[in-house]
């Protein structure tokens, strides 16, 4: 039996209304300030390590790759770490390269760099 995200509906569909229905709720300043005053936030570093492919062979630069870039989250709080998964459309392989990664407010913004498979400039952030 397979499982779906929501019965009925495609995985993809399912994730895009979770989503929104979700950014809905937590993009509110108000959002951010009742957790605040109820306890529940608590500091976060948020750093883009590379993610190296140990299984090449470091002899035959041939087939050398260049390492991924991905989100990962730690809590000072609880000294644990988290992989982010992607959530930037158009990019499977990790952050584009040379991108840049700010924090405003309550949001972490990506910003430009290049595809990882192409190596061109990337426009879908």
């Amino acid at each position: 039996m397979e499982h779906r995200l929501l019965p009925g509906i495609p995985d993809e569909i399912g994730q895009e209304c979770i989503f929104r229905d979700w950014k809905a709720e937590v993009e509110p300043p108000e959002f951010l300030l009742l957790s605040k005053a109820a306890g529940y936030s608590q500091p976060i570093v948020v750093m883009a390590p590379a993610r190296v492919n140990m299984n090449l062979d470091a002899r035959n630069p041939k087939y050398h790759t260049l390492p991924d870039y991905r989100l990962s989250l730690f809590e000072p709080k609880t000294a644990s770490w988290a992989e982010l998964p992607l959530m930037i459309s158009g990019i499977r392989n990790g952050l584009p390269r040379f991108c840049q990664l700010n924090g405003v407010g309550s949001d972490l913004v990506v910003m430009g760099g290049w595809d990882p498979n192409t190596r061109e400039v990337s426009n879908v952030v």
